[in-house]
């Protein structure tokens, strides 16, 4: 039998936004082969693993991509500087974090983010600001599935894994965080949220 839940933790990219900088690159561009390019130059490469990192600002990011790739500089740089506009709300998890607050339920975030693009993204998105507390890998050093970020998260707030469900869109991080005895729920594009909350019997 699982403990009851006092603690629920979002993730907050694809659970609580929707970041798909592919296919915004290539609504922005016009050209699928360029903003392939691009992506793989980014979002989607080790370099951006930097910024989710905290080892780099954005702009020591767009200055370092466009001097490796000069003849794309004009491009990495609207793209890095602007990239929290390319994120979406989910609404129907969205609504469900001033029900569970109600509840009296203690909400936490344990994202990979930059440090810089949370602040913005939490002025986008006003609903990111009604966590008590959370953690971002920008800083911690730390990215999920890494061991360090849990303890980060559990240091920081001085929760009780085995009381607490973690929301989150790769399994991968589920089954890091479910070593520390936190339960999980893996969240895909499919998910009713509000169903696997009640299947916690979280009250909603």
């Amino acid at each position: 039998m699982t403990a009851s839940i006092k603690n629920i933790i979002f993730d907050v990219g694809q659970v609580l936004i929707k970041y798909k900088p592919l296919k915004n690159l290539e609504k922005a561009l016009q050209d699928k082969i360029l903003a392939k390019d691009v992506y793989t130059k980014t979002f989607g490469s080790q370099d951006w693993l930097k910024l989710d990192r905290g080892l780099v600002t954005r702009e020591e990011l767009v200055t370092e991509l466009g001097q490796r790739y000069p003849e794309l500089e004009d491009i990495i740089a609207e793209s890095i500087r602007n990239w929290p506009e390319f994120l979406e709300p989910v609404p129907e998890n969205a609504s469900l974090l001033e029900k569970l607050k109600e509840s009296d339920y203690h909400l936490y975030y344990l994202s990979n983010f930059p440090r810089e693009g949370f602040k913005e993204t939490q002025e986008i998105f006003p609903y990111l600001k009604i966590f008590e507390e959370g953690v971002i890998s920008g800083e911690t050093g730390y990215i999920k599935p890494e061991p360090g970020i849990y303890r980060a998260l559990i240091a920081k707030t001085d929760l009780e894994p085995s009381l607490s469900l973690f929301i989150d869109d790769c399994q991968e991080n589920l089954t890091a965080a479910e070593k520390f005895g936190f339960q999980t729920v893996h969240y895909t594009a499919e998910t009713d949220l509000r169903e696997k909350l009640l299947e916690y019997q979280i009250k909603i």
